[in-house]
This record gives C-alpha cells, sequence and structure tokens, in this order.
C-alpha cells in the first residue's frame, strides 16, 4: 500500500516511518503544510494518508475539502477532542500522540484488514502484483507468474515458474472468484491453471488429459467434467 504522511513535526515523521518499516507499506512522500499536502496526494494517489490535525496553524480537516478523498484517513494527532468530528469524515482510525508502537500496529492491522476485504470484492487483473502472507512470512508475487494451484485442504498452494511454491490461506473457491477468468481456469476440483502458461495437453492411456505447462516439470490433472470447458476456452 502506499502512504503519505502530513505532519510538521520532523521527529514524529521519522517514528512513523520507523514504526511502518516492517509492514507492506511504502511511504511515498510528506508533506508539513496543506497547500503542499494537496499537489502531493494529486500526485501520488496513496491508498492511505496519515494525517495530523494542528499543522502549523492550519487544520488537517481542510486538507479534506482540497482533494478528491480516494484514500483511507488515519489521524495522528496530540489532541483527543477531534475524534468525533475525524469519524465523521469517515477516518479509519485515530492515534493520539505519544506515537506507540503497540498503536501503531493495530492501526496497521486494521487498514491491511480493511483493504484486504476490500479486495476481496474486487478480480484481480494480470497484471496486478498480489501481497501475499503465509503465517509469519510474506512475499510480492506478479498475478501473470502464477502457473497454477492447488488445493491444500482448506488452503491452497500456489506455484511458480521454475518449481517455486507459495502456500495460501485462500481456499480455490476464493481464489476462482479473485483471479482474471480469461487467464485463469478451473481444470478440476483441485487445481486451477494460468491458460498462458499451457505448453502441451497430453492424453493419457485411460482417456483422460493433462495438462504439461511451461517451466513446470510436473503435469496437471483435467477432469472429465472441465475438459471441454477448457476445450471451449482454447478452441479446439
Amino acid at each position: 500500500m502506499r502512504a503519505v504522511i502530513i505532519e510538521d513535526e520532523p521527529l514524529a515523521i521519522d517514528n512513523l516511518k520507523f514504526y511502518l518499516k516492517d509492514y507492506p507499506i511504502e511511504i511515498v512522500g510528506s508533506a508539513c503544510r496543506i497547500q503542499q499536502a494537496a499537489s502531493l496526494i494529486k500526485k501520488e494517489k496513496p491508498d492511505v494518508v496519515f494525517l495530523d490535525i494542528n499543522l502549523s496553524g492550519e487544520s488537517g480537516f481542510d486538507l479534506l475539502d482540497k482533494v478528491e478523498v480516494h484514500f483511507k484517513i488515519i489521524f495522528v494527532t496530540a489532541y483527543d477532542e477531534y475524534a468525533v468530528r475525524a469519524f465523521e469524515v469517515n477516518a479509519l482510525d485515530y492515534i493520539l500522540k505519544p506515537l506507540k508502537k503497540e498503536r501503531i500496529s493495530k492501526a496497521v492491522e486494521k487498514l491491511l484488514n480493511n483493504n484486504h476485504h476490500e479486495l476481496l470484492h474486487h478480480k484481480y487483473t494480470i497484471d496486478d502484483t498480489i501481497f501475499l502472507s503465509t503465517g509469519n512470512r510474506a512475499c510480492f508475487l506478479k498475478v501473470r507468474d502464477i502457473c497454477y494451484l492447488q488445493a491444500d485442504s482448506c488452503y491452497s498452494k500456489i506455484f511458480l515458474p521454475e518449481q517455486t511454491c507459495k502456500s495460501s490461506t485462500y481456499t480455490l473457491k476464493k481464489w476462482e472468484a479473485l483471479l482474471p477468468e480469461h487467464e485463469f481456469i478451473r481444470i478440476h476440483r483441485s487445481f486451477i491453471i494460468n491458460i498462458d502458461h499451457i505448453g502441451a495437453i497430453k492424453k493419457q492411456n485411460n482417456g483422460t488429459y493433462s495438462v504439461l505447462l511451461n517451466r513446470m516439470k510436473d503435469s496437471v490433472e483435467i477432469s472429465r467434467r472441465c475438459a471441454s470447458n477448457l476445450k471451449y476456452r482454447l478452441n479446439l
């Protein structure tokens, strides 16, 4: 996620950057005055703005009248009397100074969970990059690099080129709803493949078929029920 910090205290900016460095949040800029902040937001189009209220005689609320608010707002301020007004402008959270690691962590968790739930209602495109959390580890992967996905009990495995495999807490059903339907297709109750990675289709001795994927050693079975759909998609 891309973030902007609107704050007139350099130490507060440094502290916030320090507390955010371990999260999938990129600080793309900071500003200390309203007009400067408005220009920065219009240029960078952040996902979230960490916004102070008292900005050298200006009010952080005035910024919201100067930009289109297509971002989440987390107020970071030394004053608790503005909390009600903050939530009237749909702020995601309201953090009081001095900043504490535990409080920042709760705000970021709320931010990431909120973003996660929004993404569940929007399909990825083939050009998207996914932030994949796997327990205590996380990584970024490009949708177009996914060769296939395999069901793993209530979870799933994501196979990338050169036999690289990542685990996911998503089910195949959830992945099927998220991945772009023009590039990905369910070929078995246990498999979803990326059509762009198909190298060959092989007929088995029992009359069924399997898919050989580029740069992958193993083949992926096609169920009889899904075979006709795949043939249609490939104009076979």
